[in-house]
């Protein structure tokens, strides 16, 4: 039997694939994806990102941001998917307490950033900014808990928090270039 999380990921997918090839305006070129990434906080990370993803040349501006959003939602199923691993691991307390705060931040994100998707495909590009900064802020509550009192430590989730992020960012400059601010 398949599971609600594998049938809500299939779902996800056709319904992405769906919205990013029904907007029918030109696509965007690789000098707009340089456009987008200078204006990141890491030109390469974006740059590499965006152009990895089979699915940028069949997207225009909305489905930039629709695409970003959509790999920051994988990128938060990654964390979310770390995370019982890394509470098993932990023998501290407060790790485990971290942890477990850090498994609600990105529990709270992960919801934050479909409906970031879902109000992007509805073309409610400035809903998507509220979403996309409610995730984010989710996600640097997971990565400040480390340092907000001793024993102050690196989160073992400090490379996804930043990803994410970096991800949440290159939306945002997305948004900003479609008018959103």
């Amino acid at each position: 039997m398949a599971s609600l999380s594998g049938v809500l990921l299939l779902v996800h997918i056709s319904l992405m694939a769906t919205t990013l090839f029904y907007y029918p305006s030109h696509a965007i070129g690789q000098d707009v994806v340089e456009q987008v990434c200078q204006q990141t906080e890491d030109y390469q990370f974006c740059f590499n990102t965006i152009l990895r993803d089979p699915r940028t040349p069949a997207v225009n501006m909305e489905g930039l941001c629709l695409l970003s959003v959509a790999i920051t939602i994988d990128h938060v199923r990654e964390a979310v998917d770390k995370i019982p691993g890394l509470l098993e691991k932990a023998t501290d307390p407060v790790d485990k307490q971290r942890m477990t705060t850090c498994q609600s931040n990105y529990g709270a994100a992960a919801g934050d950033f479909q409906r970031a998707w879902g109000t992007a495909s509805s073309k409610a590009f400035h809903d998507v900014l509220g979403w996309v900064q409610k995730g984010s802020g989710q996600v640097i509550n997971c990565e400040n808990i480390y340092r907000q009192s001793p024993p102050i430590r690196e989160s073992p989730l400090t490379v996804d928090n930043h990803n994410v992020i970096k991800l949440a960012g290159i939306t945002l400059v997305v948004l900003g270039m479609l008018g959103v601010r």
